[in-house]
């Protein structure tokens, strides 16, 4: 798509994960999930737009082809804080 070589692109796919996980870890990255879907019952409109953000930056950052392409995550990395401090206000409160 952005002259990545397809031999490539799965371990751009795992080097991007490893780094939602180093970033987040385990328990960020389950009250992202709760966020995600908090999000998905409460306004549906809001979630597909921060799906799409989240999507389109972390495909982008997996498919160009350079060396700092990780800087490309970092909206999608933002949006996913959102994710977890919805997912954390929401246990939090409940």
């Amino acid at each position: 798509m952005f002259s990545v070589p397809l031999d490539q692109i799965p371990a751009r796919f795992m080097s991007t994960m490893d780094q939602y996980m180093r970033q987040f870890n385990m328990f960020g990255m389950s009250l992202g999930v709760a966020g995600w879907l908090i999000t998905w019952q409460r306004n549906s409109r809001i979630f597909f737009s921060f799906l799409m953000v989240f999507t389109l930056s972390t495909v982008f950052a997996i498919t160009y082809n350079t060396h700092d392409s990780f800087v490309y995550l970092l909206p999608g990395m933002m949006i996913y804080c959102w994710m977890i401090a919805l997912g954390s206000y929401s246990i939090i409160i409940k």
